[in-house]
């Protein structure tokens, strides 16, 4: 599966250093598994060679806000393996995962 516009939009913001490659290799990442949850996504993202081994970092955190239900929520990425990246959504307080687009993200 390709990345879909809030998984691209995740990645962006949880590795700004990475921005311009990410954005070229758009059609290179491989979504191997997506799963929607209660509160959010669930990725699991194979990397083309130019982007393994992203930051040494165990995990990756990004706040957002969603602008029209007053609540939060945050991205999380972290190194699966040398060459995948789990990536995933939540939303706090429990609203539907339906409601998470790039758009609503501040």
């Amino acid at each position: 599966m390709n990345l879909n516009s809030l998984e691209s939009f995740a990645l962006e913001k949880l590795l700004p250093a990475q921005a311009a490659t990410l954005a070229s290799a758009t059609t290179r990442l491989t979504v191997l598994e997506r799963v929607l949850t209660s509160s959010g996504f669930y990725s699991i993202i194979k990397l083309p060679a130019n982007l393994r081994g992203l930051p040494d970092a165990i995990e990756l955190q990004c706040k957002f806000r969603l602008k029209k239900l007053k609540t939060t929520g945050y991205f999380v990425c972290w190194p699966q393996a040398d060459s995948t990246l789990c990536l995933e959504a939540v939303i706090n307080r429990g609203h539907p995962q339906s409601l998470l687009t790039f758009e609503q993200c501040a």
